[in-house]
């Protein structure tokens, strides 16, 4: 493969200095607070704390992104999770990242794939199971529409880019803190990837009622 050492973490958090790195290395942003809103740094006044589980990086082009994960090859890891601590009551937080689906994932039929973003308290915040993983080939060698290729295992495989963004609103959330699951479900173990990056999260007070 041609990638860095990867390094495996799939129980325990990543400390909050993780997100500032992610910040550079991964693409992942610190969101700019206005009067309405919380700024996302971990320790920082007013913010609230974020912890990822998986210290995983991968190179796709200029930048290093979070991953690879295939939930069938355990060469890689199966999911991640950020845990968001620190909520200020009643708030609504917003969440948007970048989806990298590398190879031939398939929208249904035998070989469906998915991938879905959760609550690890339970409820389901995206369901994915149609991709935008193209081909002009019933051999699927020549695609369509894609941001780039990628070499894993000696082959290069092409990737898209989907923009996804979810709301969770104040009873969604138990406490001041909330984990979040990234997480896909594959039919290719060495065809099939998915990464992620640009992660932004954002807190939005809810007005009370008078």
């Amino acid at each position: 493969m041609n990638n860095r050492k990867m390094k495996t973490n799939r129980l325990g958090f990543m400390p909050a200095i993780f997100f500032i790195l992610a910040a550079t290395a991964c693409g992942g942003t610190v969101s700019g607070g206005t009067s309405s809103e919380s700024s996302m740094s971990p320790d920082f006044e007013g913010g609230v704390k974020l912890e990822w589980a998986s210290d995983r990086s991968f190179p796709i082009g200029n930048k290093n992104v979070q991953g690879l994960f295939n939930d069938r090859n355990p060469e890689f890891n199966p999911a991640t999770q950020l845990k968001i601590s620190k909520i200020p009551s009643g708030s609504r937080i917003d969440l948007s990242f970048d989806l990298y689906l590398i190879g031939t994932w398939d929208s249904g039929g035998k070989q469906a794939d998915r991938w879905t973003l959760g609550m690890k308290e339970g409820g389901i915040l995206l369901d994915l199971t149609t991709f935008p993983n193209r081909f002009k080939d019933p051999g699927e060698k020549v695609p369509d529409g894609n941001e780039g290729f990628v070499r894993i295992y000696r082959h290069d495989r092409a990737y898209w880019v989907e923009s996804r963004r979810v709301s969770i609103s104040p009873d969604q959330i138990r406490g001041d803190s909330l984990v979040l699951v990234f997480r896909g479900y594959l039919t290719g173990r060495k065809t099939e990837f998915w990464a992620i990056d640009n992660v932004r999260v954002t807190t939005h007070p809810i007005a009370s009622p008078r």
